[in-house]
């Protein structure tokens, strides 16, 4: 069996696992009828409760889509280290129905830690699967962390703030553990296609990007990101397509002082203007 068959084979499993995880929180969020009464409020709870952990396990599921659909085939390391993520990932129905039980600080810190091992060892496989795509791994190396570094630092510190939250205001903590995922599911094209967008420039081209600061990469890649978005947004109308053109070339000269032909040979696309 070759690695292609065997990546399309571990896609259907996660697919597969995920979708009995989600099952098995569902049929476990605690209905109890006493006197012909539903607790009605502990039935919203818990409710709340498998929601933080579908959202999670939609971002998960999303992200992995989206990871899974830039490559062909998957090494020996990255198949070992998609089974332990899904071992982590099976442990999910149980650490919910705890929280669902009683959501007390001993509850939401292990969920959160759960949480933040699973996001860790997500992260270890995305870097490895996308660093496989390019021959130069040292500069790609360095524009991986500086495209997603800063949103997967940010990430991190918020899991560890809700976990220390969690010891005084555990429900508080809890429900903004949504704030996660839909974070996540916000930057998560932008941040590959900056990635793409990097990765296909010359070596001179990635370079300059390089030895940007920090800020100077931020401001770089919102631009990016507005001339996209502007282009998808054209429906293929050209003046609109010329004017986001002009208006990324003018911005890249008077803020990187960067000029029209190297952006031609940067994007390699002189026909989207």
């Amino acid at each position: 069996m070759n690695s292609k068959k065997i990546k399309d084979r571990l896609d259907t499993f996660v697919d597969a696992i995920l979708a009995i995880i989600a099952t098995i929180m569902v049929l476990e969020l605690p209905i109890k009828i006493v006197d012909k009464q539903i607790d009605f409020v502990n039935l919203f709870i818990s409710i709340g409760v498998y929601l933080v952990s579908f959202c999670f396990l939609a971002n998960v599921w999303y992200q992995h889509a989206v990871l899974f659909s830039e490559v062909e085939k998957v090494s020996e390391g990255i198949i070992l280290r998609e089974l332990i993520l899904v071992f982590f990932l099976s442990l999910m129905p149980t650490f919910t129905r705890l929280m669902t039980e009683d959501v007390i600080s001993i509850t939401v810190i292990l969920y959160g830690l759960l949480y933040l091992l699973i996001e860790f060892i997500f992260r270890w496989i995305a870097k490895d699967l996308i660093h496989s795509k390019y021959s130069n791994k040292s500069d790609m190396q360095k524009v991986y962390y500086s495209i997603y570094g800063k949103h997967n630092n940010e990430q991190t510190f918020l899991n560890i703030g809700l976990i220390f939250l969690a010891l005084f205001l555990p429900k508080i903590a809890l429900f903004l553990y949504l704030a996660i995922p839909i974070r996540s599911f916000l930057t998560i094209n932008d941040d590959r296609t900056d990635f793409e967008e990097v990765g296909k420039m010359p070596t001179q081209g990635r370079k300059t990007y390089l030895d940007m600061s920090s800020k100077e990469r931020v401001d770089f890649q919102k631009m990016m990101q507005q001339y996209r978005r502007q282009i998808h947004s054209s429906a293929g109308n050209r003046a609109i397509r010329e004017k986001a053109w002009n208006n990324f070339v003018k911005e890249s000269k008077k803020s990187f002082n960067i000029n029209e032909d190297q952006l031609k040979d940067w994007f390699n696309r002189p026909e989207r203007h």
